[in-house]
């Protein structure tokens, strides 16, 4: 029986991220619910902490992962993924993927980017061409998060031989860009895209 390696997820794409910087400046909130009743019955949470300089709601049946540097939520949702590293001649890794979301920003001098389409342009997309393999752009929409101009893009992607198919949204305020990304493989991209889609539309800044 082969041994599986099985790694978080949240480890693969960690590795990727650009080191950021946070103000040391404590956003703190009030009278903010920590949970919503939707109008179907749903229960939404708050999603934030002390340091960043805003906040949403995610589904009560995912987690959230909070640290001084980003806001990550998942589900339990685990898929057995395949990837095409060798361990030793006979088996390949395998890692246990959930999907996931995670909101976070980049600090950005003064006029670098002027919008979203030119931050994902410029920047995100030549970083994903060279991180993932057979990288495809599936859409990209206008939209507002907290009247601010947004863009949302959609794409197909491998990573050492595992596939998965990624939705996130950019918009840029006082010279930070913020990225709220939702990752999947392909299979579950659109049983739990409306978890990105909540992220967006509740989205404030304190």
């Amino acid at each position: 029986m082969n041994k599986l390696k099985k790694i978080s997820f949240f480890a693969i794409i960690s590795v990727f991220i650009l080191l950021l910087f946070f103000s040391s400046c404590q956003n703190k909130i009030e009278n903010i619910p920590t949970e919503i009743i939707q109008e179907d019955g749903g229960t939404v949470l708050l999603a934030e902490n002390s340091v960043i300089d805003f906040y949403f709601y995610y589904p009560q049946n995912w987690k959230i992962d909070k640290s001084e540097a980003m806001i990550s939520i998942y589900i339990e949702d685990a898929e057995l993924l395949k990837s095409d590293i060798e361990l030793s001649k006979d088996e390949n890794a395998q890692y246990i993927g959930k999907p996931n979301l995670l909101a976070n920003f980049y600090n950005i001098e003064s006029g670098t980017y002027q919008t979203a389409e030119e931050f994902w342009t410029a920047f995100a997309l030549p970083q994903y061409e060279s991180l993932y393999q057979d990288l495809e752009i599936v859409s990209a929409e206008d939209l507002t998060v907290d009247k601010i101009p947004a863009k949302k893009y959609t794409y197909t992607c491998s990573l050492t031989g595992m596939k998965f198919k990624n939705s996130q949204v950019i918009f840029i305020k006082n010279n930070k860009v913020y990225v709220l990304l939702y990752t999947a493989t392909e299979n579950q991209h659109s049983k739990y895209i409306n978890v990105l889609d909540k992220a967006a539309e509740t989205f404030k800044f304190k």
